[in-house]
């Protein structure tokens, strides 16, 4: 294992409570391709999204600092004339479904109200495909799809 994922799974050790929860990121994080997760049944998947959605995004409008500091940065790049998007990325289904609603709302309301050019919203975008390498990373298949969709959504040309 790098010493990238030795340092995540240490990290998610101290942030996620629960036996089963550890073993479970424990399993993602030293997942360096696809064998891990193409290995697992579909209930085996259906079970590492919802432990992956329980911890992911919690926190993720912490403070009104953090609001701020992204505001900031959104203001400077538009004076240096760059262009912002807000985009969500595609996650499994199970993984969506276990994000707090209510912290998700919140979420895409600051994005909303922080002056980007455009926010697009791909959670479901490979709804029922296999194109993850894990419960909410995308494959090189599902990075040149979501490369192309962008491009098409945005006029940005991204994807070679």
């Amino acid at each position: 294992m790098n010493p990238a994922s030795i340092a995540a799974r240490k990290y998610l050790e101290r942030k996620v409570s629960g036996r089963k929860t550890r073993v479970a990121v424990d399993r993602s994080a030293e997942a360096t391709s696809s064998e891990w997760w193409t290995s697992l049944s579909s209930e085996e998947r259906a079970t590492e999204c919802r432990i992956r959605g329980n911890w992911l995004h919690r926190g993720i409008i912490a403070s009104e600092e953090q609001i701020r500091i992204y505001r900031d940065i959104v203001a400077l790049c538009h004076e240096r004339g760059v262009r912002v998007f807000g985009i969500r990325t595609p996650v499994n289904r199970p993984v969506a479904e276990t994000v707090d609603p209510e912290a998700n709302r919140e979420a895409w309301r600051v994005v909303s109200e922080a002056g980007l050019d455009g926010l697009y919203d791909y959670t479901f975008l490979f709804d029922g495909r296999d194109l993850f390498l894990d419960p909410d990373h995308i494959s090189d298949e599902g990075a040149r799809l979501l490369l192309e969709t962008t491009d098409r959504d945005t006029g940005l040309r991204l994807a070679k």
